[in-house]
């Protein structure tokens, strides 16, 4: 939590419909002091999500975000 208020980062409420990920950085890039890009992931009504792209395009990283947002959200932990 003190992590959390150090970066200012918010508070989410779970919702069981939709898991939508709005301008989400990594928490682990994210404390490391460099520049990172924002991810926006939405799933609604839908179960499967394809991420495809280039080589060292962010497919990877975008996934790690989704999972370790969600996983602090369950935890009730502040999110980036």
């Amino acid at each position: 939590a003190k992590l959390g208020i150090k970066h200012n980062w918010e508070l989410i409420n779970l919702n069981s419909e939709n898991f939508d990920v709005i301008e989400a950085v990594n928490p682990i890039l994210s404390i490391g002091g460099k520049d990172v890009v924002p991810v926006n992931i939405t799933f609604k009504d839908k179960r499967v999500l394809i991420i495809s792209g280039a080589n060292t395009g962010g497919k990877t990283v975008a996934l790690k975000t989704a999972g370790l947002i969600a996983i602090m959200a369950q935890m009730g932990l502040p999110v980036p």
